[in-house]
């Protein structure tokens, strides 16, 4: 037991907790034979410090993010047999159940310091709930339209929270990749914007914009633990994007 008594942190992004046994922890992040690859490598937040001091419209955004708790579990951490687990309540940032707005309001505000995106514009993009939710809360908080495309079978109380948030909601009779194909038809129009959290070949600088954004998460989480850094750190898969913001911050 005692090889299990490790300081260990658990990113908790969203309602569901995550586990992993200790003794594999070293293969789940960051391992030096799994390099990220350079399209999803978004630094250790030397590049977003750039962005902000560049543009102060982004560094407000970002600001008023807020900030999440990081909890201690003692209980938790004494049943899995170990010495500390910290939790980061990723469930209520801006009043939204997830990380999301991290992403996207880091994104929008730097497209529209640039000038790339301005008030009155068409924010598309494809989600299953919570991507497109935070789209919307940003495109309502700066003046934007927005357009969330859902497939099938995402549940109607998901399309409905996105609805409420201002967005016009389309569902498509297909799935998750039909409704990414549908918003990058979308952006042929003028004055329309992708903003997803998936990449594909020639689409990749805005989800890297996300995934800078992400890096608040663990520039917070470095204030609150405040001692002695966390030996192992579990997140969520997901898409990959924060999985990668998260390795990459730590690389």
């Amino acid at each position: 037991m005692t090889k299990m008594k490790r300081w260990v942190s658990l990113v908790c992004v969203s309602m569901s907790l995550l586990f992993a046994l200790p003794a594999h922890a070293q293969q789940v992040l960051g391992a030096n034979d799994q390099p990220i690859h350079d399209a999803a490598r978004v630094g250790n937040g030397q590049e977003v410090g750039a962005i902000l001091k560049a543009q102060p419209a982004a560094r407000d955004a970002r600001t008023a993010q807020g900030s999440t708790p990081l909890h201690k579990s003692k209980e938790l951490a004494r049943s899995l047999g170990l010495k500390n687990l910290l939790l980061k309540d990723e469930t209520a940032r801006l009043g939204l159940p997830a990380f999301k707005v991290l992403g996207a309001g880091f994104a929008i505000a730097h497209l529209m310091s640039e000038g790339r995106i301005a008030r009155g514009d068409l924010l598309v993009c494809a989600s299953e709930g919570n991507h497109g939710r935070a789209v919307a809360r940003v495109a309502r908080l700066h003046g934007l339209r927005a357009r969330v495309y859902v497939g099938a079978r995402v549940a109607a109380s998901r399309a409905d929270a996105i609805a409420l948030e201002g967005a016009e909601v389309v569902r498509l009779d297909g799935t998750y990749d039909d409704a990414v194909r549908r918003a990058a038809e979308d952006a042929a129009a003028p004055g329309t914007h992708v903003i997803s959290d998936t990449s594909w070949p020639g689409y990749e600088e805005i989800p890297r914009l996300i995934m800078l954004g992400y890096t608040r998460l663990m520039d917070e989480a470095v204030r609150q633990w405040k001692s002695k850094a966390p030996d192992v750190v579990f997140v969520q898969g997901g898409v990959g994007g924060l999985a990668a913001a998260v390795a990459s911050w730590y690389a």
